[in-house]
């Protein structure tokens, strides 16, 4: 949220006729990290890159009170504010609530190692994706991320052919290739099989290629092309990778080589120049 805020810093600004620097950006954070998601180092990258935009960062300050005018926060200080967003971590669906089914932290239902609902193993319910509540480690559940998500249903559609053609099923077992956080459109930080660490343009770039291999893994051409189109051709105020070279209202991507072709000539034209000159100025030294 706060790198999209950075991004449309400018154009909100423009569209409402604001001086940018009247537009001053926070994070409160009730925590004393931001981002625990990534290992310190990565986590300390981004908080790098939002202070580089002057984002004032404010952790170990939960938030006590709301007011039209401005939070208070539990040490008693107040930041006077108009605008908040208020983004207080994910929730399961409230009407997981209503099926019977035994819920933990955030309304996520327990589930056994195969994702059968815990306490209804004989009645063939499956829970898979964010919903799921599986302690592969102790006080550690699935994490609520797209590779969990998939994986979980993996292992339940397993069991469930399992169960009918006879066979071995196979425990979830959570395999994570990373995590990959967005700040924004143009910067981000990555870490990859716990081994990579990308931040910037790099991390962004890994990003598009993630999102591109989903695409293809589930084989939709059109959807691919869609969003190559919109992420680098059609997204404005150099809100792109490119900084907006590739998505110009006017297409300029022919100036590229015509600017390289025109540098070239002019190079050799200096250089014929210069050989011409060197042949009046010193015509004893010249060797033909």
């Amino acid at each position: 949220m706060i790198g999209e805020l950075i991004d449309w810093k400018e154009r909100l600004a423009k569209d409402n006729k604001l001086d940018p620097s009247e537009i001053h950006l926070k994070v409160v954070e009730a925590l004393p990290t931001i981002l625990n998601m990534l290992g310190r180092n990565d986590a300390a990258k981004a908080e790098r890159y939002l202070k580089k935009k002057n984002v004032d960062l404010l952790i170990n300050s939960p938030i006590v009170e709301v007011a039209p005018d401005h939070i208070k926060l539990k040490d008693g200080s107040t930041v006077a504010t108009h605008t908040l967003i208020w983004t207080a971590g994910v929730k399961a669906t409230s009407d997981a609530a209503d099926f019977g089914l035994e819920t933990a932290r955030g309304n996520r239902l327990v589930a056994n190692e195969y994702m059968q609902a815990k306490g209804y193993e004989d009645k063939n319910i499956y829970i898979a994706g964010d919903l799921v509540y599986y302690e592969e480690f102790p006080d550690t559940p699935t994490p609520q991320i797209v590779q969990a998500a998939e994986q979980t249903g993996h292992t339940a559609a397993n069991h469930i052919v399992s169960s009918i053609n006879g066979g071995q099923s196979h425990k979830f077992k959570g395999n994570y290739q990373g995590f990959m956080v967005s700040v924004g459109a143009k910067w981000g930080v990555a870490n990859l099989f716990d081994t990579i660490h990308l931040s910037g343009f790099l991390a962004m770039i890994m990003k598009h290629i993630v999102n591109l291999k989903y695409f293809f893994d589930i084989r939709t051409g059109y959807y691919m092309f869609q969003y190559i189109m919109h992420e680098f051709f059609r997204v404005k105020d150099d809100r792109n990778v490119a900084r907006g070279h590739t998505s110009r209202n006017s297409n300029v991507l022919w100036s590229v080589p015509l600017r390289v072709f025109y540098g070239l000539v002019w190079f050799l034209e200096a250089f014929k120049k210069t050989r011409r000159r060197r042949q009046v100025v010193y015509p004893e030294y010249l060797v033909w």
